[in-house]
């Protein structure tokens, strides 16, 4: 953002950027901001956005087709994707323009917060894509703990990797996890505390989800306020959100032909089959170990995306 000034608390801001007429790679996403000043920074890629203003307040982002890059909360580390993976915009692409999305908590003046973003023009082997899974069905009872929204959906597209997660809750939110089911067989995908800086968590090894493969979750919380809290994006309500950034193949030989595919899930929100979310474990209301310091992500990353420039710059 560029000297902004808002008019009121929890006013949500929104800038857009035109993508030169060229194709390019997006590899890195370096936050300039402080959760004093902002509750969140939501960055999309658009076909066309909402307005044709610079700056706009309020509304939504894109006009249509959008696809989510990255999403900052909580004081949340750098990401730098993996040295053979990038999101493709600009040339040739449905995605023409770049729209930040701050949501901030206070009334501010000339603020300068946003995410910095590395391009690359040497094209990686697999394309990046992000799915959100969570849901909508949030209402929690006043002075009630391990209060469970679950969800479930089931992936029917060609094979995806996830490398990374991000989980987004407001204050009530205790746990949060992710897990695949194959063949009536449960693994966990991940599993966070988000009151935690919320970065993407690199994950261990990649997971693969397949055609057929369920996705199943759910967000639980301890409510000790004297109100019932309810889904919504001021920061006194609630969300369910956890972002899944996955890598695929942008083509793959069928029948002797090359079939080119675009981001292959966005969502798995709401609990659909809602059966199958029994399998969750009863261990997904324990706060699990934190898997690394925000410092170690952040140092990780810092040496990544300094290897990357350097090599994009000798290459580009």
């Amino acid at each position: 953002m560029k000297n902004v000034t808002t008019k009121e608390g929890d006013q949500q801001v929104y800038i857009q950027y035109k993508l030169p007429d060229e194709k390019l790679m997006i590899i890195d996403f370096k936050p300039l901001a402080n959760m004093n000043t902002a509750h969140h920074i939501l960055t999309l890629a658009c076909v066309t956005p909402t307005s044709n203003e610079s700056i706009w307040f309020d509304g939504t982002a894109c006009r249509n087709k959008q696809m989510i890059i990255y999403d900052w909360s909580r004081n949340g580390s750098s990401l730098a994707l993996p040295k053979d993976t990038g999101f493709v915009v600009g040339h040739n692409t449905s995605y023409k323009y770049l729209v930040m999305n701050i949501h901030y908590l206070p009334i501010i003046t000339n603020d300068n917060s946003g995410i910095q973003i590395l391009f690359t023009r040497k094209m990686r082997k697999y394309h990046a894509g992000m799915f959100l899974a969570g849901t909508s069905n949030i209402t929690l009872p006043p002075r009630t703990q391990d209060i469970r929204t679950p969800f479930s959906c089931r992936y029917l597209g060609p094979a995806i990797s996830i490398f990374a997660l991000h989980y987004h809750t407001h204050q009530w939110g205790r746990v949060s996890s992710i897990y695949r089911v194959r063949n009536k067989t449960i693994l966990q995908i991940g599993k966070s505390n988000p009151q935690w800086p919320q970065s993407f968590y690199p994950l261990s090894s990649l997971i693969q989800i397949e055609k057929g493969d369920f996705i199943i979750g759910q967000c639980v919380y301890d409510n000790n306020d004297d109100r019932i809290i309810n889904i919504g994006q001021r920061h006194d309500d609630e969300m369910c959100n956890i972002y899944a950034m996955y890598s695929y193949e942008p083509a793959v030989l069928n029948n002797n032909k090359w079939e080119r595919f675009n981001p292959l899930i966005e969502f798995c929100w709401g609990e659909y089959p809602g059966n199958i979310t029994r399998l969750i474990p009863s261990d997904s209301v324990i706060i699990p170990d934190q898997p690394y310091t925000i410092e170690q992500i952040q140092k990780n990353n810092d040496i990544h995306m300094k290897s990357t420039i350097e090599s994009s710059t000798s290459n580009s």
